[in-house]
């Protein structure tokens, strides 16, 4: 006797929910979430270290600095004078009631 084919939602249900489906996942959020590690390791890096080393060195050497914040927020750059805290809390003024 043959077994009666799955319901496709439980056919579906039963495919993801295989633990090789479970460590798929983490393993891919695990590699998509490092480019944005290393963009986050990058903006707190001295703009020297940045020139000449790559982001993961920092876990070896870290030098954190929030000068690069400083500079965007009050002091500009790239065509934008004043830097961007006034846009900023603008948009706080307007988007929270």
């Amino acid at each position: 006797p043959s077994e009666a084919p799955l319901p496709p939602a439980k056919a579906v249900r039963k495919a993801f929910s295989s633990p090789f489906s479970s460590l798929l996942v983490v393993v891919l959020t695990v590699l998509w979430t490092i480019p944005t590690l290393g963009l986050l390791v990058t903006s707190v890096r001295p703009k020297q270290d940045v020139a000449n080393s790559g982001w993961w060195t920092f876990f070896t050497r870290p030098d954190a600095t929030l000068a690069n914040y400083h500079t965007v927020l009050f002091e500009g750059g790239f065509g934008v004078s004043g830097g961007l805290m006034p846009y900023l809390v603008n948009a706080l003024a307007i988007s929270v009631p």
